[in-house]
């Protein structure tokens, strides 16, 4: 095959890719509960059902195609490690709150965005939550409480272990 061709073929499946994300072809997102609870107390303030954006495409779009979330629900991006990381509203039709989760699962930072906004949110973190606006006043969720991903598989970095592991405790 020429290089001619080679160079068609990448450049096809490039467009192809690209227009799947955009119409939110790529699915098959794991679903997960996140329990969040006091970081002084321990106290349980919260169980929530989240989809879990664990690929690079997964992540580009995010709630991009989501037209709302339930009171409890959101998406939780899982990172390969711990680092200094930044979200933005690209394509989003409603307001969050974005939750940044260090790897031993203690909230870092916790930022409120609108539609619209040209804002990097930044923060430091091995998952980010992504939740409705309003999540964090409702719960009394604050930065130093802890977060407890269920079905976490340590090992492969991927969701799927029957039992649950505490990733405040765990994910080391």
């Amino acid at each position: 095959m020429n290089r001619r061709a080679v160079v068609a073929i990448i450049l096809l499946g490039a467009v192809i890719g690209g227009v799947a994300i955009q119409q939110g072809v790529v699915t098959g997102y794991e679903e997960t509960t996140v329990t969040i609870q006091d970081g002084d107390t321990e106290a349980q303030l919260v169980t929530a059902d989240v989809r879990v954006a664990d690929t690079v495409f997964k992540q580009y779009i995010g709630l991009s195609n989501t037209d709302s979330l339930g009171t409890t629900e959101g998406m939780l991006f899982v990172h390969e490690s711990s680092d200094r990381r930044a979200y933005v509203m690209r394509g989003m039709s409603f307001p969050i709150e974005i939750i940044f989760v260090n790897a031993a699962g203690e909230i870092t930072t916790i930022h409120q965005a609108q539609p619209g906004d040209d804002d990097r949110f930044e923060g430091d973190g091995k998952f980010v939550l992504e939740v409705r606006l309003g999540f964090t006043d409702a719960f009394d969720i604050a930065v130093g409480d802890e977060v407890i991903v269920d079905r976490w598989h340590v090992a492969g970095g991927r969701f799927g272990r029957k039992e649950t592991l505490i990733c405040r405790r765990k994910l080391l």
